[in-house]
């Protein structure tokens, strides 16, 4: 394992965490369920805004 900085996260987190985001995109494709498609929405925005945080990327305007 490498040594990570106070404040830093380790590259493991965000690899776990698309891993995360690209699973929740696989099940929004196949749900047909319209509140678990809102809900996976949700939590896909809510988890692209962290992963953007994460890697210093800016809000996207929209």
């Amino acid at each position: 394992m490498t040594d990570v900085e106070p404040g830093e996260r380790p590259m493991w987190d965000l690899h776990v965490l698309t891993l995360a985001l690209e699973t929740m995109e696989r099940e929004l494709e196949t749900t047909t369920d319209p509140s678990e498609h809102r809900e996976l929405t949700e939590n896909i925005r809510r988890l692209t805004a962290h992963i953007d945080r994460m890697i210093g990327a800016r809000p996207s305007r929209g």
